[in-house]
């Protein structure tokens, strides 16, 4: 399963950089810098460090558990863009519309999108390849009910 996170990972950065997923084209990623930021599905799994060992890139792992995208906002500078990464995966979602406290989102669908577009516009800035991953299904029941949106 590891290998097989890698290596989607590995077909969607070369997919950014528009090129043929040969051997020889590969060793492009060779020694960029990689950081993976989000939540605790960026911070617990193992899958930051296989894709940075397969891809041999340099490993920035910015995920810190419970975060949503303004936690993600208010450290981004320092957590991001402090280390002049090449690739940043930006994996939220799960924390920002999660309901159990108050029954509304943490974070509302116009801000989420707000801090995503931030960091897209700001990583495009220091000419970093911005990779949206997608959060896992939140189902209803697990988030206090109701619509997610």
């Amino acid at each position: 399963m590891k290998k097989w996170t890698a290596v989607l990972l590995l077909m969607s950065l070369l997919s950014c950089l528009c090129l043929p997923a040969s051997a020889e084209e590969e060793k492009v990623l060779d020694g960029c810098v990689l950081v993976t930021f989000g939540a605790s599905n960026t911070a617990l799994p193992s899958w930051p460090m296989d894709v940075a060992e397969e891809l041999n890139m340099h490993l920035v792992n910015s995920g810190i558990g419970g975060n949503d995208t303004s936690h993600g906002r208010v450290r981004f500078q320092r957590d991001v863009l402090a280390h002049d990464p090449d690739f940043v995966t930006i994996c939220f979602g799960t924390n920002d519309f999660n309901r159990q406290k108050t029954g509304e989102p943490q974070v509302t669908p116009e801000d989420y999108r707000a801090n995503l577009v931030y960091f897209i516009t700001e990583l495009k800035k220091i000419d970093a390849v911005p990779i949206l991953v997608t959060s896992p299904i939140i189902q209803e029941y697990a988030c206090g009910g109701g619509s997610l949106y």
